[in-house]
């Protein structure tokens, strides 16, 4: 009988050491952030990696990006009238033209200005607008029908995603494919011209 408590004693010994020897797991899924919830204290986080925030040390940045290439006929936008024009990209004219109607020359503020009417699209449909602007200068064009005297005025340009005031003549282009012509003048701000497409840049300014 001794011998038998005496057994039961030692076993009772060993369990107790056992269960205070045991530890206490964490999860290996858990993160520093929940061992720190529960616990109460900041989880302190090191690395020997560093992390580049910069984006303009990037090779492969978008400030990087290939220029823009146009089609020889593009849609463009005038702001100041509200209105959408076919526009033809011509590498051959200096100056671009633009198709005006019932031109009409007046004074403001003692400074010559011209009326005109400008023919185009708005929301899906066709559309009139009548436009007043200060006369820059006039020029003197020669052509296959004699020589012809244009008012040159400034007009704002929206094509593809940038904006210009960009010099124009006027002239009456209700017989020409295309009511806006874009010249060297003009064609010099926006980069490469592909002679073989048309299109690729929707006004977006």
């Amino acid at each position: 009988m001794a011998l038998r408590r005496h057994g039961w004693l030692l076993l009772a010994l060993l369990g107790s050491q056992i269960a205070l020897a045991e530890p206490t797991l964490v999860a290996p899924s858990a993160s520093a952030a929940e061992v720190s919830a529960v616990s109460g204290s900041s989880p302190s986080v090191h690395s020997n990696s560093s992390v580049n925030t910069n984006p303009s040390s990037n090779s492969n940045s978008a400030t990087h990006s290939e220029p823009a290439i146009y089609g020889w006929i593009e849609t463009v936008t005038f702001p100041q009238a509200g209105l959408q024009l076919e526009a033809k990209l011509d590498t051959g004219a200096q100056t671009s033209s633009l198709d005006a109607r019932s031109i009409e020359e007046f004074e403001r503020d003692d400074e010559p200005w011209v009326r005109f009417r400008l023919e185009g699209e708005r929301q899906g449909g066709t559309a009139s607008q009548w436009v007043e602007r200060p006369i820059v200068r006039r020029v003197k064009v020669r052509g296959a029908g004699g020589v012809d005297h244009r008012y040159v005025i400034h007009m704002q340009l929206c094509i593809g995603h940038q904006s210009y005031e960009e010099q124009f003549t006027l002239r009456d282009r209700s017989r020409m494919a295309y009511p806006a012509l874009l010249g060297r003048r003009t064609l010099e701000h926006l980069g490469l011209v592909d002679v073989r497409r048309q299109h690729l840049q929707q006004p977006e300014c």
